[in-house]
């Protein structure tokens, strides 16, 4: 837009296609009890369609750079493990239980972040991220939960990085911490396919990290 303002628009589509288990386990009715789990040939690839757009505003006075960007995305045909389907009755009668395809899910947001330097060797970055996930799914009906496919509780909803550094001569020292939000995982209760969720309390994460270039090469 200006010689300080930069405008962007990314579209892209990522394909996920089903593994060999997707598309071919075979476990024979009575090992695991009386289920047939078996993978399933007409699995279809999932797809993943990203748009964002990003705007980039250069800061010279104080030789930092702001950016700000708003992002959707859409996931369709979700890939699902067979233990993690509701079961079905196959021409035999036993049930099975079969990889597939269970639905999709979207995801939108916006992220806010500035970083810069100084002519003195320091650095520094701080960015938020806020997002949000909602599932349309075959997956966690009801009280029974069986299938870790759950991202609108298990994404946090809130990130937050912040990093400083410095540099003399061939010293290098840099120190970055993560905070997010809480999130959903889930937890396998033995001699059961039913899930057990778990609250992930929102924490922090540091980094720290000290390079020493030898030489030019």
């Amino acid at each position: 837009l200006t010689s300080e303002d930069t405008l962007r628009l990314t579209v892209a589509r990522g394909v996920q296609l089903p593994s060999l288990v997707d598309f071919g386990l075979q476990i024979p009715f009575g090992i695991y009890g009386p289920v047939v789990i078996a993978g399933n040939p007409g699995v279809r690839p999932s797809t993943v369609d990203n748009i964002e757009l990003d705007y980039d505003r250069d800061l010279p006075a104080i030789h930092s750079s702001l950016r700000a960007a708003l992002f959707a995305q859409r996931n369709l045909n979700l890939i699902s493990q067979p233990f993690a389907v509701p079961p079905v009755v196959g021409p035999s009668g036993v049930p099975a239980l079969l990889a597939g395809n269970v639905g999709g899910s979207d995801a939108a947001g916006v992220e806010l972040g500035v970083k810069g330097h100084a002519q003195s060797g320091l650095r520094w970055q701080l960015n938020y991220a806020f997002a949000v996930t909602t599932d349309d799914t075959l997956l966690n009906k009801g009280s029974l939960l069986s299938s870790t496919i759950d991202y609108a509780h298990s994404v946090p909803r809130h990130v937050v990085t912040a990093g400083i550094g410095y540099t003399r001569d061939r010293l290098e020292m840099d120190v970055l911490g993560r905070w997010q939000s809480s999130y959903l995982d889930f937890l396998d209760t033995p001699g059961s396919l039913q899930l057990q969720s778990v609250e992930v309390r929102n924490y922090v994460t540091l980094d720290a990290r000290v390079g020493y270039r030898l030489t030019d090469h």
